[in-house]
């Protein structure tokens, strides 16, 4: 089996339908003319194989289906067959239907006001069979032939279609017609009165479709083959029939259990036939028993045939009783359900009710008997007229609260502006008092580092050129104010630690001849001060 796409070329379509477009309906010859025209010949070979074989081989398809009450399904074009309906009495019964398939009305933009019926709802569906159509249905066809040549014609019908031209193509069951792009077909009156269904008023009366012959013309030797009545014939013919019941019921015997093909051996009870007398009723018998069997075959299928339709009507039977049950309970609860909700609101009406009355009931107005007081008269009067004084001062009270608050939201705003502010001063003071106290650290580092280096210069050339004593007294001095200690006190020593064992015995001693040389040494430094020149040069070593 195969299947085509539903391709559209407008431009070839309406430079092929220009001569029909004036026409009242696009007939079927015009379309397969049309076809041949454009697409060529479906064979090289001039055996007949043409569209018109084409569509007769498809009408007899269709035909065939209908008899045998089943549904056609031609792949991208349509079903046609019949559908399953209830008459109103619990029984199903039969109606032709016909529904385009959905790739052909997308392809071509046309519409069919027929509702389409799901697959259930259908006899049993047969595919079309390319191979079935070309064996039975033709003479002179191939699948090929007939697959190319059905998917051309189809595509044509839905190109013209498309185009809103009228098209009338004749069936032997009906007549398809497109108007406007709306496709419908009109079935033919018979079957709706071999269904007992009303006829409707566009059922077509009679189809003026007939195909061509199914058979090929006669050769020269089936020409030459003839018949001729004998008694051995009439005894063949008693003993098939005799055979043909026995098949039909078992329980039926004859006295011969011969089969029928041993009737063309039996001998003929005229001794003076000829022999062509005798190869006729050879082929006359072999005849009649391949039509036996071909009626015992189609018995078979229609038996067949007939317990699935049996059987399909009883699942449609057990399908509509299954969804009838199913609605009927469906709307009991439903009626249930509407009558809950009807006594729910009788309830709520009268409880409403009985509430207005007790309402009512619960004072005495109106009160016609008592006037009332003037005390109240004169309130209600004033206040009616302060109403308007009432009303401006609930409006100057929200005005004064919504200034009140927008002014402080504009405090709180400058509070937190000056609050920033001062914020940001007191960081650049503090960064710039960060940088002064670097400032003068760095100054102070490098003073003392600049001293200690001039001390450590001195100390070292202290044996090359002698040093100023106030310069030295001066070092030795800061020394100790780093340290917290004075070095006054420290030099502060009395006379007879300070005196040299040499002045001492020079003052007990005379006095010595030999001259002052002026040496540094006269006056040596004591161990603290040498102690802390030392740690001041350590220091200095650490530092660098």
């Amino acid at each position: 089996q195969g299947s085509w796409g539903l391709g559209m070329s407008s431009t070839r379509s309406a430079h092929g339908h220009s001569h029909h477009a004036a026409g009242a309906g696009y007939p079927l010859e015009g379309v397969l003319e049309e076809v041949e025209r454009q697409r060529g010949p479906l064979s090289k070979q001039r055996t007949g194989a043409d569209y018109h074989a084409v569509w007769d081989a498809v009408n007899r398809y269709v035909t065939e289906a209908l008899a045998k009450r089943q549904t056609l399904n031609v792949a991208n074009f349509c079903k046609i067959g019949w559908k399953v309906e209830d008459n109103g009495q619990g029984r199903p019964r039969l109606r032709p239907h016909f529904q385009l398939a959905d790739s052909f009305i997308r392809g071509y933009n046309v519409f069919s006001r027929a509702s389409p019926a799901p697959d259930k709802f259908l006899t049993v569906i047969e595919e079309f069979n390319y191979s079935k159509a070309a064996l039975r249905f033709s003479s002179c066809l191939t699948k090929e032939n007939l697959f190319m040549g059905l998917r051309a014609i189809v595509q044509h019908l839905g190109e013209v279609m498309s185009t809103g031209q009228p098209v009338a193509i004749e069936f032997e069951v009906g007549r398809l017609s497109c108007q406007d792009r709306e496709v419908k077909f009109d079935f033919a009156a018979e079957l709706y009165r071999r269904e007992g269904l009303d006829v409707p008023q566009d059922a077509l009366q009679v189809a003026n479709y007939k195909p061509s012959a199914t058979f090929a013309p006669p050769s020269a030797d089936a020409l030459t083959l003839g018949l001729k009545g004998t008694a051995s014939a009439r005894s063949s013919v008693s003993k098939a029939d005799e055979i043909r019941a026995a098949r039909r019921d078992p329980a039926v015997h004859f006295e011969s259990e011969a089969p029928v093909d041993e009737l063309s051996k039996a001998p003929s009870s005229n001794a003076t036939g000829t022999s062509r007398m005798s190869s006729l009723d050879r082929v006359q018998q072999d005849a009649f028993n391949r039509h036996i069997a071909q009626i015992e075959v189609e018995a078979a299928a229609a038996i067949t045939e007939k317990d699935e339709w049996e059987g399909h009507l009883q699942r449609c039977i057990e399908e509509e009783q299954k969804d009838m049950l199913w609605r009927r309970a469906l709307l009991k609860d439903y009626s249930e359900q509407l009558r809950d909700q009807m006594q729910e609101a009788e309830d709520r009406r009268l409880a409403g009710r009985e509430h207005c009355i007790e309402q009512a009931s619960a004072h005495d107005f109106p009160n016609f008997a008592e006037a009332p007081e003037a005390d109240f008269l004169d309130y209600m009067h004033e206040r009616r007229c302060h109403l308007k004084d009432d009303l401006d001062q609930q409006v100057d009270a929200k005005r004064r609260v919504k200034q009140s608050e927008i002014e402080r939201e504009r405090i709180l705003e400058a509070t937190h502006a000056e609050l920033s502010q001062r914020e940001l001063e007191q960081l650049r003071r503090q960064a710039e008092m960060k940088k002064q106290q670097e400032r003068s650290t760095l100054k102070q580092a490098w003073d003392q580092d600049t001293r200690l280096r001039a001390a450590k210069k001195v100390i070292e050339a202290h044996h090359k050129a002698p040093a100023a004593k106030s310069a030295l007294l001066d070092i030795m001095s800061r020394k100790y104010e780093r340290q917290g200690t004075s070095f006054s006190a420290t030099l502060s020593l009395p006379e007879s630690d300070m005196t040299s064992p040499r002045a001492g015995s020079a003052l007990s001693s005379p006095p010595s001849a030999r001259p002052v040389t002026g040496s540094v040494r006269r006056m040596p430094l004591n161990a603290a001060a040498s102690l802390a020149l030392h740690k001041d040069r350590l220091s200095t070593t650490l530092r660098r």
